[in-house]
């Protein structure tokens, strides 16, 4: 049985190659996205050396009502600098993390998701060098408290924690990219248009 459904396949393949047609691949939609955005949504720009571009961190496609703290590192490959003065969280917090690019962030109290997003960090990344390609991971902390990934703490009362998952690729891909040709594909559903809500 295996083999004629296998068999199948590839003629059904062969066919679609044949006439030109490419088979659709479904899209992997992750739950509890974080990702690195311009505030129009792209993933992606074009900047002149010493320019700043003003960048929102989202939790997108929550799975809860809402978030009171995360943890991750924001990781600059290339010439492209954050700006640590210029973070501002949505309301009162702490960042307790000792690692320089790491974030261990408790809120003074639970941020509501709307339309399933939360933006928990805005900054300024400057780009120190436009001839060259540039992006920015997201990893999880150093001592991190899920299993070795990014996550956040939907309650202080409860303790729960989610796991979340890059916006783009995987771990080892940049979720924001400058001065590159290549634009992260998001693996996500959102769009960035019920978003806008957020920034006030």
């Amino acid at each position: 049985m295996k083999k004629l459904m296998m068999m199948n396949l590839a003629i059904f393949l062969t066919i679609l190659a044949m006439v030109g047609v490419a088979p659709v691949v479904a899209q992997d939609i992750h739950s509890n996205s974080v990702g690195i955005y311009l505030a129009d949504g792209s993933l992606s720009a074009e900047a002149l050396q010493g320019q700043s571009l003003d960048l929102h961190l989202l939790v997108t496609n929550m799975d809860a009502f809402t978030l009171a703290g995360f943890e991750l590192k924001i990781i600059a490959d290339g010439p492209l600098f954050v700006l640590a003065s210029t973070i501002v969280y949505p309301t009162a917090a702490i960042n307790v993390a000792t690692r320089e690019n790491e974030y261990i962030v408790g809120f003074d109290g639970p941020v509501p998701a709307v339309d399933g997003s939360v933006e928990i960090m805005t900054f300024s990344a400057v780009v120190t060098d436009a001839a060259i390609a540039s992006g920015l991971r997201i990893e999880p902390v150093f001592f991190s408290s899920l299993d070795d990934v990014p996550c956040f703490l939907v309650d202080a009362q409860t303790g729960e924690l989610r796991e979340m998952r890059q916006s783009a690729g995987g771990p080892a891909d940049q979720v924001f990219v400058v001065n590159n040709p290549v634009i992260p594909v998001t693996t996500e559903s959102t769009t960035f248009g019920s978003l806008k809500s957020l920034f006030r």
